[in-house]
């Protein structure tokens, strides 16, 4: 396993007890897959189904459970892996302190979804780890989690690692990505289609290893295929490093004109990345906030910038970045924002631009400009958390 993939596996046991299942009262212990069926099948609301260490899968269709039925590990030292994971049109489930995910079968293709959760809602999934073959290569992994339709479906404090695609989302109302780690992937980290009232907040980015040809993203939305765009979404304090990973893209907004997104809140964030240009980007949406963000590389013939295109209505405001770029864009308002390639004595600023794989988030920043800090923090240059 790659030093990226280690890192997000023991993200699952750095972080503190709280909601941990040694603490909890306990239930019968679960051992195998036909009694978890079994467990699921009886369960009708608030029931905590604990499992031994072993192989799982689960497969549950069309149940709404009165109030959250957790499934979770027996011990921290022991933590259950599902590696067959489709749940459908299901409410008030939780996934606390489990492993999801599995190698690809012979013949499998790198689109290949290791977890379905199709028009569900109510679903958390909290200290999970989702991963692929851990043999230290992206490229013959599969996406971790896939979520179609639905309602109410928060991912925290979790772990995404070797895999094609971390998490691809479309058709929902109400999602939240919040303090998840995404390291080790071949193309891109999280995909967004056709989705409403979402947050990314705090998530750490880095370790990407794309295929040759692939443009990896590090947060896309995308409208091909579909009917609208998306509505409503806050990408915040996030920290996008290259690590010592390939480059990757940042923030990646994509439309079209006949499906045009609206109300994007893009604060506070950090993309440290080398051999990509698309730091923040953004097509085809109207109202649109991009604030208080750190958009950066070290110099070289690439800048890394921040764009608008066929954007109405936006403050691009406060940031320090490479570049703006604004084309055929209308009712932009461009303010205090620091660009070191009109600016280049701004750069000495920045006392870790030129320090590559081992920069931090605090040698990035500058005072009352761009990214300043976030609850969680990632690690020197690795994505790791200090939390």
């Amino acid at each position: 396993m790659t030093k990226h993939g280690l890192i997000g596996a023991a993200l699952l046991l750095a972080f503190g007890t709280s909601g941990c299942a040694d603490a909890a009262t306990p239930g019968p212990v679960i051992t195998n897959t036909a009694e978890l069926d079994r467990a699921l099948e009886l369960a009708k609301g608030g029931e905590r189904i604990v499992l031994a260490p072993g192989n799982y899968g689960i497969t549950l269709s069309n149940r709404q459970f009165t109030k959250p039925v957790t499934i979770t590990s027996q011990s921290r030292d022991g933590i259950a892996q599902i590696s067959r994971f489709n749940v459908n049109n299901v409410g008030n489930l939780t996934f606390e302190r489990v492993a999801i995910g599995r190698p690809l079968n012979a013949g499998e293709p790198g689109y290949s979804r290791l977890a379905d959760l199709i028009e569900s809602r109510d679903i958390l999934f909290d200290h999970v780890d989702f991963h692929g073959s851990k043999d230290g290569n992206p490229g013959n992994d599969g996406w971790g989690l896939y979520i179609l339709g639905g309602r109410n479906v928060t991912v925290r404090r979790s772990a995404f690692s070797e895999l094609s695609r971390g998490a691809v989302s479309s058709r929902i109302t109400g999602l939240k990505f919040e303090g998840n780690s995404f390291t080790t992937i071949a193309s891109d980290g999280s995909n967004f289609a056709a989705v409403d009232d979402v947050e990314i907040v705090g998530n750490c980015f880095t370790g990407f290893s794309p295929l040759p040809g692939d443009h990896p993203d590090a947060i896309q939305f995308w409208t091909q295929g579909q009917t609208k765009g998306s509505n409503r979404i806050r990408i915040a304090d996030n920290q996008l490093f290259q690590g010592s990973g390939d480059g990757f893209q940042g923030i990646f907004i994509g439309g079209e004109p006949n499906k045009r997104n609206r109300g994007f809140e893009i604060v506070n964030n950090l993309v440290y990345v080398q051999d990509q240009y698309h730091g923040i980007a953004v097509a085809d949406t109207d109202d649109v906030v991009i604030a208080g963000n750190t958009v950066v590389s070290i110099p070289d013939h690439r800048p890394l910038w921040i764009s608008v295109l066929r954007v109405g209505n936006a403050d691009i405001r406060d940031n320090v970045t490479d570049r703006i770029l604004n084309r055929e864009s209308n009712a932009i308002r461009v303010a205090n924002n620091t660009v070191l390639d009109d600016t280049p004595g701004a750069r000495g600023k920045l006392k870790d631009l030129r320090a590559g794989v081992t920069a931090s988030a605090a040698g990035l920043t500058i005072s009352g400009r761009g990214y300043q800090g976030a609850p969680h923090q990632c690690g020197v240059g690795t994505g790791a958390r200090a939390d």
